[in-house]
C-alpha cells in the first residue's frame, strides 16, 4: 500500500488547469516541517483532480495550512548535462483544510461580460 499523509503549507499560490479532456487539476507545493527543530523542511509537489482541484485553486493561498494524503510517486530523468535526477511527488486523494475560515481568501468572483449589465 502506498498511502502518504503530511501537514505544511503551501510554498505559493496553487495552479489550476484542464486535461485535454477537460478534467481540472491543480498543482501545488506544501513544504512539511521536519520532526527535528533543525532539521531542513521538506518540499513536496503534488496535485489534485477534479472537484478537489477546484476547491484548493479556489481557497487555498500562498501560506495556507493544509493536511495532504495521496500516493508518492518518483519521476526519474537525464537534464541536459547528463546527471542523473530523481523528483519524488504526491497524486493527492484528499486535501484537507486546516486554516480556520476567517483566514481563507474569499473566492474570486467571476467576471461578467458588460453586454450582461442589465444597465
Amino acid at each position: 500500500m502506498n498511502t502518504f499523509i503530511g501537514i505544511g503549507n503551501l510554498t505559493r499560490d496553487p495552479e489550476m488547469k484542464y486535461t485535454g479532456a477537460g478534467v481540472p487539476y491543480t498543482k501545488f507545493t506544501v513544504a512539511i516541517s521536519a520532526s527535528k527543530k533543525d532539521g531542513d523542511p521538506l518540499f513536496l509537489d503534488c496535485t489534485v483532480w477534479e472537484k478537489q482541484a477546484e476547491s484548493v485553486a479556489e481557497y487555498l493561498r500562498k501560506g495556507s495550512k493544509c493536511a495532504v494524503q495521496g500516493e508518492i510517486r518518483m519521476d526519474r530523468w537525464e537534464d541536459q548535462e547528463g546527471n542523473k535526477r530523481t523528483k519524488w511527488f504526491c497524486n493527492a486523494r484528499n486535501v484537507e483544510f486546516l486554516d480556520p475560515p476567517s483566514r481563507r481568501p474569499e473566492p474570486t468572483p467571476e467576471p461578467v461580460a458588460e453586454e450582461d449589465l442589465p444597465f
